[in-house]
């Protein structure tokens, strides 16, 4: 990737759209400081902006437990082509 630095990764709890919450705190913080636990189930986004032929948009869906998390799915990081 030109720009790693560009790429963004986030979470948010399953029914909640990330949108929906602000990127900033009232002092102007911020807002990214997020507890995982064990037992949540999030999606994991990872984000590369770009244009059409650049830009790349990943989500996946782990299960959080005590040494991290592990993928929710079976279908792996292959493209999903059937």
């Amino acid at each position: 990737m030109p720009d790693p630095a560009a790429a963004v990764i986030f979470f948010h709890g399953l029914g909640l759209s990330h949108m929906d919450i602000e990127q900033t705190l009232a002092d102007g913080r911020p807002n990214g400081d997020w507890v995982l636990e064990d037992g949540m189930v999030v999606p994991v986004h990872l984000l590369y902006p770009g244009g059409e032929h650049e830009r790349f948009w990943l989500e996946e869906v782990v299960a959080i437990g005590p040494d991290g998390g592990r993928p929710l799915f079976s279908w792996g990081f292959g493209a999903l082509t059937e």
